[in-house]
């Protein structure tokens, strides 16, 4: 007998940065959120096979991925790494999110974080930094609203030069003040 899944105000979620060097992702779906999703993977260097009987035409330009078109089957979940179900179908993403976990396979059933093994913080990459800011899958508008503010902080970039560089493992945010 499986767990009972947790609520949504339950909701825990570890921020993480995955090595993409090994990544595989299995993207199912066609519109916008298998767009974004693959969009975002590619940026950060994952291999990406996106599985869609019928994808967007800007999924079908997306540069460097393997798009299989053709309906989901488990067959496609050998091999892959991480799994965004974002289909139209509720109730198939989360039957596609419940193979993958019998699998053993990190799982994001899109817009359905109580069946998630993880969420996709809203991002920003500037340089060599990047930025995410998560709200443990409770308001994608308030992350995004949050990113946004932060990623205004530095534009523009601060110059190389003048850019703050951690030389003792310690991080420091500039104008920041401890509450404690």
């Amino acid at each position: 007998m499986t767990a009972p899944r947790p609520s949504r105000e339950q909701l825990r979620f570890l921020p993480l940065a995955l090595s993409t060097a090994e990544l595989h992702a299995l993207v199912v779906g066609g519109g916008r959120e298998a767009l974004l999703k693959t969009t975002m993977l590619c940026r950060y260097g994952a291999r990406v096979t996106v599985c869609s009987a019928e994808p967007s035409a800007a999924l079908r330009e997306q540069p460097g991925i393997t798009l299989l078109l053709r309906p989901f089957d488990e067959g496609m979940l050998a091999g892959v790494t991480l799994v965004y179900a974002c289909g139209e179908d509720r109730e198939q993403n989360r039957a596609i999110g419940a193979m993958a976990c019998a699998r053993g396979l990190l799982v994001n059933v899109v817009d359905d974080p109580t069946h998630c093994d993880f969420v996709t913080p809203a991002l920003f990459q500037q340089g060599e930094m990047s930025v995410a800011v998560s709200s443990n899958g409770q308001s994608v508008a308030r992350s995004i609203a949050w990113r946004n503010a932060i990623r205004a902080l530095f534009d523009p970039a601060p110059p190389a030069a003048e850019a703050p560089r951690a030389t003792t493992g310690k991080v420091w945010l500039v104008g920041w003040i401890p509450s404690c």
